[in-house]
């Protein structure tokens, strides 16, 4: 168990190393920087999509006609024997 925690600890090392080296570089800190924007930017659109079908799916389901609540459940009673009284 020890022996994979460092070995962990060492592959992490490195990779914040490697990262660490990536961003000196200026040109390479400008295409990590991109990247990230381009990423960011694919996740809003793909989160934006996945949110209009959701809406469009529920909205679906719902009944024709003027929107109404749920019934509300009926309180919970205690058992008889719990000494609890409603």
């Amino acid at each position: 168990m020890a022996d994979a925690i460092r070995r962990a600890t060492d592959e992490l090392d490195r990779a914040f190393t490697s990262l660490d080296d990536t961003l000196r570089d200026d040109e390479a800190r400008e295409h990590v920087r991109d990247t990230g924007r381009r990423l960011s930017e694919g996740l809003k659109v793909t989160f934006t999509a996945v949110s209009e079908e959701v809406r469009r799916a529920v909205g679906s389901r719902r009944s024709p006609g003027p929107s109404q609540p749920p019934p509300l459940a009926p309180p919970l009673e205690p058992p008889a024997d719990s000494g609890i009284s409603a």
